[in-house]
């Protein structure tokens, strides 16, 4: 359909919604499995934090993961932004 009509806008707003989870539940593992506390990393941008995170990684397996979804936010043109942005809170996503 083209992209003015009502239904590929709900289409697109449910994946953009589902990928935002998504790239905040896999924020949320490494933060966890890391110590990171958004807490304290709020003011960071989202690459800033993900940054941190790849030299905190002692695996290859996790700092792929990390630089793929460092690319995947630069995609989304989220990296610049804050991580309070993203309203994430440590262990759950804020409402």
């Amino acid at each position: 359909p083209p992209r003015s009509t009502p239904l590929y806008s709900s289409a697109a707003s449910d994946v953009y919604k589902r990928q935002n989870e998504y790239f905040a539940a896999q924020l949320r593992q490494f933060t966890g499995q890391f110590g990171v506390s958004f807490e304290d990393v709020k003011d960071l941008s989202v690459a800033a934090l993900v940054g941190r995170l790849i030299t905190m990684a002692d695996t290859e397996d996790d700092k792929s993961r990390l630089e793929d979804l460092l690319r995947v936010f630069r995609g989304a043109g989220v990296a610049s932004q804050k991580v309070a942005s993203l309203g994430l809170t440590d262990g759950k996503q804020a409402k």
